[in-house]
Order: C-alpha cells, then sequence, then structure tokens
C-alpha cells in the first residue's frame, strides 16, 4: 500500500518503557559526544558520518545517525508497524535531529527528499515548543510520542518559519524505509520542480519579516 495516499498522524506511537528507553539511550549519547561542525557537501559526498554529531548550521540543527542505536524489540515494532500496510522493507536508516537556535536559525523548507525513501515515520521524542509539519498544504501539529506517516522522497514537507526562543528544542527520530512497493521515483529535476512553487512562496515569506541576510543565505545553502 502507498504511504503516499494514505498520510496520517499517530499519537502514542510507542509504549512508556520504549520511550523511557529511547531518551536514556540517546540522551546518554548526545550528551556525552562532541558535536562539530560539517560541511553541507562532505554530507553529499560522503554521507552522514557514523561516529560523530553534526552541527548544521543552515538549518539551525544537530543530527546523528540514529541505525546503530534502534535494535530489538523497538526495531521489530517499526518494522511490524511498515508491514501492516502491507509493504515489504527494502532497506531502513534512522537519524536523531535536534532543531535550536543553539546551533542556527532553525529553518526546513519545503522539499522533496534525494533520497528514494517511501516510508517515513517522522516521530517527535521531545519538545519544549509548537512547530508543525506540513506535507503537501496539511499541517500535522506533532506532539511528544506522536508521528506523521508519509513519502518523503515523493511528497513535498516543510515547517513554517519560526523564531525559536533560548532554550527552546525540538528533538526528532526519523525513521527511514523504502518497500518494494510500487511508487514513482522521482528524479533530481523532477523534485526541484515539483518544490519551486512552495519554496518561492516560504521564502518571500520569510523575506517579508525582515529576515533578508537569512533568506539570502538559506537560498544558497537548500
Amino acid at each position: 500500500m502507498s504511504i503516499k495516499d494514505n498520510n496520517h498522524f499517530c499519537e502514542n506511537f510507542f509504549t512508556k518503557e520504549d520511550v523511557d528507553f529511547l531518551k536514556k539511550t540517546i540522551y546518554d549519547y548526545y550528551n556525552s559526544t562532541p558535536k562539530v561542525l560539517v560541511d553541507l557537501e562532505d554530507i553529499k559526498q560522503n554521507g552522514y558520518p557514523q561516529d560523530k554529531i553534526m552541527i548544521q548550521p543552515w538549518s539551525g540543527r544537530s543530527s546523528f545517525d540514529l541505525t546503530p542505536f534502534i535494535s530489538g524489540n523497538i526495531l521489530n515494532k517499526l518494522k511490524e508497524y511498515v508491514s501492516s500496510y502491507k509493504n515489504e522493507i527494502d532497506w531502513y536508516s534512522f537519524l536523531f535531529v535536534r532543531y535550536s537556535n543553539e546551533f542556527g536559525m532553525p529553518l526546513l523548507s519545503p522539499h522533496c527528499d534525494d533520497h528514494d525513501t517511501n516510508f517515513t515515520i517522522d516521530y517527535q521524542l521531545d519538545s519544549n515548543t509548537n512547530w508543525a509539519i506540513t506535507i503537501e498544504d496539511k499541517d500535522y501539529m506533532l506532539v511528544n510520542n506522536s508521528a506523521a506517516i508519509f513519502s518523503p522522497s515523493e511528497q513535498v514537507h516543510w515547517r513554517n518559519h519560526k523564531k525559536f526562543l533560548d532554550g527552546e528544542y525540538v528533538d526528532m527520530l526519523l525513521f527511514y524505509f523504502t518497500t518494494k512497493t510500487d511508487f514513482k521515483k522521482l528524479t533530481f529535476n523532477e523534485k526541484r520542480e515539483i518544490e519551486k512553487k512552495y519554496k518561492e512562496k516560504y521564502f518571500n515569506n520569510i523575506n517579508s519579516k525582515n529576515l533578508g541576510v537569512i533568506y539570502n543565505n538559506a537560498m544558497e545553502m537548500i
């Protein structure tokens, strides 16, 4: 079943025991590991490094490869969830992301993911502020232990501009899956064409708030 035609919002995604385990495992690592600035071109050429927490100032976030931390019961639950849509899993990869003005201006402009992931669980682990995710013009206001389910390589998604106050953060676990279900694999140029009208409106809105320098820097990076 194509998730593109069945996007939805899921509350209470994990049990309390699962959430407690995830928080301890992730935050023990996050709080004890140095954070380094990684160039965007480096990521494009070499992928996400396996042993570092990356600071990405162009999007106001830090992130690390979560895949090695997800196994056992939690991994089985994720696989069962994806399989419940009658999908056979071909590949998966997981990412932790923290948005905070500690790293720059949090920014997630309209885009389709460049990889061919067709089933993603965008899961909010913890947050002390609200920041909705928009998928093809429909807003999903995530809360802790909730998730938006969609196809990121086919569907334009973004978060509207929000000024984060000092100390505010949004922590996300991005569970990426590619399944053997037939889906339209868009080319690089097709994705950029789909994004165009959304990006123009998005950045015009940022520019209207007198954020011209941020607008120009963002356009160069994205």
